[in-house]
């Protein structure tokens, strides 16, 4: 027996993996995830960056998604980043 949330939940990424990243999303991720692995610290972004990078790269993804999912569930996304923000 599966919990009914789990199963939203589960059904929800199956659907936005099946499209695939956004484009500028997976660049800006790809790009930050690149410059955290750099060789010496120095070209490596501090953590404000790699956070705000993120944030850019997940919002980048939940404009792409914005046609087919909810307009409450984008809304849930961006407080879910606000709250982050606050932390």
């Amino acid at each position: 027996m599966l919990d009914p949330r789990l199963k939203e939940e589960f059904d929800e990424n199956i659907f936005t993996l099946s499209k695939g990243p956004n484009q500028e999303s997976l660049e800006t991720f790809l790009d930050i995830a690149h410059r955290c692995v750099a060789e010496t610290q120095a070209p490596r972004p501090d953590i404000e960056t790699v956070v705000d990078q993120l944030k850019t790269a997940l919002l980048f993804q939940a404009e792409e998604n914005s046609r087919d999912i909810e307009v409450e569930t984008l809304g849930n996304l961006k407080q879910l980043v606000n709250k982050y923000d606050e932390k």
